[in-house]
């Protein structure tokens, strides 16, 4: 839950348009790796959020950024 709550940077995903990649690296994941949480934005606002998948990756995945974590 911490990728959601904290993550390191926002994406607009590529495949989804209502869908948003967060990520955050973790160095205890696998010896260094980012933890990706998609999660899928209604387009009404009374509605909720919700979690489409979450996965381990190497890299980035395509996609504009919407925010990154100031340094």
């Amino acid at each position: 839950m911490t990728t959601i709550a904290d993550p390191d940077n926002v994406r607009l995903s590529r495949r989804m348009a209502s869908a948003r990649m967060l990520t955050r690296w973790f160095e205890d994941v696998r010896r260094g790796k980012l933890v990706v949480a998609v999660v899928v934005l209604p387009g009404d606002a009374s509605d909720r959020a919700w979690i489409v998948t979450a996965y381990i990756a190497r890299t980035l995945a395509p996609g504009e950024v919407l925010w990154t974590r100031p340094a």
